[in-house]
């Protein structure tokens, strides 16, 4: 059973149409391209005696971008593989020109559906390009070996994913946003019409998921793809997004574009947590920050994260060492600077807020979710272009890490992107003769979120080498600047 008449990406020259990939019945050069629509139906879906999907019922249309949204286990990645095929509904269904995709064969789904789960692996060191020709699987009989229109097809696909370079090299030998255009590069060697991408950013760095989504939304514009995503960053989905659906414990909660669904009321009543929402001032986009100053009780503040959810308020830790009188004016002499990035930042800059302390952060990019909290804070921010390389903004980190009683390092990705940031740091304890410097992770899962090919590991050791404290979690790290505090203030008691 045919899923209807698809067209896509074209695999001799450029652009989009003209190439049909349902075999089973060719179309003419001259016909129009047709619009694609899915349709879920009434979707219910249950493992075991589990629903996770209740009754969803959506219409995407082609060309739209979709992103999916909702909190954990609300049922987003179960409706991804719905809709691909992958699960069958218990009740309701999913159409794609009006045919229902689980009563056609898995090969013709590939050839209009392309699915890219989350953190996939390869067992065997294949190249990036054997990678891309598994794609091919969908348009070959059985046994049949690559022909040169596949190669064509590999090839064409690696040229739109930016990663022909990537050809020859080992697929295990990449760095976590190279091998996700080569997984992108693989799904659209299927020449399909629809993607399906389940949290295609995750475990990114900054700039390999601007680079990523930069990707997708070309091949959504340019190439009149439908893009259906998983995401849980809500201002990526508002930045890239043309429609947003929101699940809430497998149901349809909200359905529609970005403004109207990333509402304040939808956001706290879905992910139970307070929120501001404010449009960006040129782009226009709605952009999600959470407020410091709710206690809301159904879920724990970012204060309680970070503190192990002790009752301990603000004026509790305005000690006074002199002679036991709790006293303001010690706390916010101090000065604390924080290097975060892509919402690794948000629970400590709660935290010292909360406390009075005064803090910076950065650098970060115009429009990063740590800069977003730091501004609603009204924290102070060394801040470099949006999706750019930092550059000179790490003249003013250095001087500022020197003035500064403290400096906490968050568990952030290191790409080439923000790698500047670290160097800065190294640079900046040449130059003082004691380390104020602290590192939240573990050492041994850093190059889980290294991207610099080791280079930002060898800087990171090099520092705890050189006296920098390592914190397992941001309440040590805050019991330890509590420490920094008292220190100073005793040290102002003996002047």
């Amino acid at each position: 059973m045919s899923l209807g008449p698809v067209h896509g990406i074209r695999i001799e020259g450029t652009g989009i149409g003209g190439t049909r990939v349902d075999s089973e019945s060719p179309g003419n050069p001259g016909d129009p391209i047709p619009m694609v629509k899915v349709r879920v139906h009434g979707v219910t879906f249950a493992y075991a005696s589990r629903k996770v999907l209740s009754g969803v019922d959506i219409e995407i249309q082609k060309g739209d971008f979709l992103a999916v949204v909702g909190p954990n286990g609300s049922g987003k990645s179960t409706l991804l593989k719905v809709i691909s095929g992958a699960l069958r509904p218990i009740a309701g269904s999913v159409l794609v020109n009006g045919k229902e995709v689980t009563r056609t064969s898995h090969k013709t789904r590939a050839q209009v559906m392309a699915f890219l789960g989350q953190m996939e692996h390869t067992d065997f060191p294949f190249t990036a390009l054997d990678v891309v020709l598994l794609g091919r699987y969908c348009h070959q009989k059985r046994f049949q070996k690559e022909t040169p229109r596949d190669l064509s097809a590999a090839r064409r696909a690696m040229e739109l994913t930016q990663s022909s370079h990537l050809a020859s090299r080992p697929i295990d030998s990449l760095s976590g946003g190279e091998r996700q255009r080569v997984l992108i590069a693989r799904a659209l060697a299927q020449e399909p019409e629809i993607l399906l991408l389940d949290e295609p950013t995750t475990f990114l760095d900054i700039s390999s998921q601007v680079g990523i989504l930069n990707l997708l939304k070309r091949l959504n514009e340019d190439y009149h793809m439908t893009i259906i995503a998983v995401f849980h960053d809500l201002n990526l989905a508002s930045g890239y997004a043309r429609k947003v659906l929101m699940l809430d414990a497998g149901r349809v909660y909200a359905f529609g574009s970005p403004a109207e669904v990333l509402t304040e009321r939808n956001i706290q009543n879905v992910y139970k947590t307070r929120a501001i929402v404010q449009y960006h001032p040129t782009l226009g986009l709605p952009y999600v920050v959470f407020d410091p100053t709710e206690e809301n009780p159904t879920a724990p503040t970012s204060h309680d994260k970070a503190t192990g959810g002790t009752t301990e308020t603000a004026e509790d830790l305005h000690i006074d060492p002199c002679g036991g009188i709790r006293s303001k004016q010690y706390w916010p002499q101090m000065r604390i600077h924080v290097v975060g990035g892509g919402g690794t930042a948000t629970e400590l800059l709660h935290a010292l807020a909360a406390h009075g302390i005064n803090t910076t952060i950065g650098v970060l990019n115009i429009g990063d979710s740590d800069w977003m909290t730091a501004r609603s804070l009204k924290i102070g921010v060394i801040e470099a272009p949006p999706f750019s390389p930092i550059g000179r903004e790490v003249e003013r980190l250095e001087e500022v890490v020197l003035e500064a009683d403290y400096t906490v390092v968050t568990e952030v990705p290191f790409g080439p992107g923000n790698l500047p940031n670290l160097l800065a740091l190294r640079s900046a304890l040449e130059r003082s003769a004691m380390p104020k410097v602290g590192l939240i992770g573990d050492e041994n899962t850093l190059s889980g979120r290294d991207w610099t090919e080791g280079l930002a590991t060898s800087v990171y050791r090099d520092l705890i080498t050189r006296g920098c404290r390592l914190f397992p979690d941001t309440n040590a790290a805050l019991d330890y600047i509590r420490t920094v505090g008292l220190r100073k203030a005793s040290r102002h008691c003996a002047i």
